[in-house]
């Protein structure tokens, strides 16, 4: 099995050899994040992010829009990434972003 990532459209593949046929699938690795999913607690800051299995997410923060800075690169686990921003509570405001991996 082999797979592949289509940069343009966020799109994640999979390809399956078999001896009479191939499968191919293809899934949307456009993250999203669960607005259920928000907590702030001890100036922490929590999330999940869903996207496509197995896929590497980097996942950014800024203040302004204009400068972003990358917090962590994660993996997903079922579809989701559990992200934590301990830091969340030294700031007025902050803003998220969460990025699929090219290889």
């Amino acid at each position: 099995m082999t797979g592949g990532l289509a940069s343009d459209a966020n799109l994640v593949f999979t390809t399956d050899y078999q001896s009479d046929a191939l499968n191919l699938t293809v899934v949307d690795g456009t993250p999203a994040f669960d607005p259920g999913s928000i907590s702030l607690a001890n100036g922490t800051f929590g999330i999940t992010i869903l996207g496509a299995d197995g896929q590497s997410y980097e996942i950014y923060a800024t203040t302004d829009f204009v400068t972003w800075t990358k917090l962590s690169t994660d993996v997903t686990s079922a579809g989701q990434i559990l992200f934590m921003d301990a830091d969340a509570g030294n700031f007025p405001s902050r803003f998220y972003r969460a990025q699929l991996v090219f290889p």
